[in-house]
């Protein structure tokens, strides 16, 4: 063939796969791939590290929504690559970081990112309330915490709807979810907020273990607290065999959520039949 595919863009999980795979000697003889993009879920630093190190090409993440029709930062090629970042706007993009008040932060402040952009979507078909929710003077509110360094690498946080507030302090899940991804036994995990009656809503990590792998509770615990602050620390921790996923790989928190809201409204109706049935009803 003279004309072969050189460029490979996926989600996190098709990487890896990749890096688990076992791999013919010569594959490196006959791949024609000469750089790979990352984009749609966060990718962690040891599938990023780990896939350069066997394939020896260069894996960019990158960003982008379908608000805004591509792209819309990445890791450039040529100049650093900083892992967890998204990388730099692409020619012809604006980002910008913003408060509650939607006043843009400085350097390292996290905010909801507006983009501005010719590619940003005249509005959603129809959808006039929904337009003017998300669209404001050209920008486009994403709806992603974010921050970007001084060197003008852009870094999301979260979902803005994912953040948690315990005891007051924001914890955005992605966080902890990086730190419980780098446990040498952690394979996949997800952290979600769930109710509590003293700190009003509190962490809880859903996660699944690498093949032989083994840890308990307690392990997990320490691993977190000596990494991150305690406020951010998981009260509660669930192993599971598989985490729910989209046809693209993402993790699906909505049916974790779903799940929560439903072991605690079997809670709650347990009490009730306990009240009851103390009471003689």
């Amino acid at each position: 063939m003279k004309y072969r595919v050189n460029i490979l863009v996926g989600v996190p999980q098709v990487f890896n796969a990749l890096v688990n795979a076992k791999i013919p000697w010569f594959f490196s003889l006959l791949n024609p791939i000469r750089v790979c993009v990352s984009g749609g879920a966060p990718l962690s630093v040891e599938v990023l590290e780990t896939f350069r190190e066997k394939f020896h090409i260069p894996l960019l993440e990158g960003y982008g929504l379908s608000e805004t029709t591509g792209g819309i930062c990445v890791n450039p090629r040529e100049g650093e690559q900083k892992p967890l970042s998204i990388g730099v706007p692409i020619k012809g993009v604006d980002v910008k970081v913003v408060d509650e008040d939607d006043l843009e932060l400085g350097v390292n402040e996290v905010g909801e990112l507006f983009v501005k952009s010719d590619s940003v979507m005249i509005g959603y078909y129809n959808q006039p309330e929904e337009t003017a929710a998300v669209l404001q003077d050209g920008w486009l509110r994403t709806g992603d915490m974010a921050k970007i360094d001084e060197d003008g690498y852009v870094y999301i946080v979260d979902r803005k709807k994912d953040m948690l507030i315990v005891r007051g302090m924001n914890v955005y899940p992605r966080e902890v979810e990086e730190v419980l991804a780098t446990h040498p036994s952690v394979a996949e995990c997800a952290v979600i907020g769930v109710p509590d009656k003293q700190r009003g809503e509190v962490p809880k990590a859903i996660l699944t273990l690498k093949n032989s792998a083994s840890i308990t509770e307690k392990e997990l615990r320490k691993f977190c607290h000596e990494k991150i602050a305690m406020y951010k620390n998981p009260k509660y921790f669930e192993i599971r065999e598989s985490l729910p996923k989209t046809a693209t790989g993402k993790i699906r928190k909505d049916i974790l959520k779903q799940e929560e809201r439903g072991k605690r409204y079997e809670e709650e109706d347990s009490v009730v039949e306990m009240t009851k049935a103390g009471d003689g009803i």
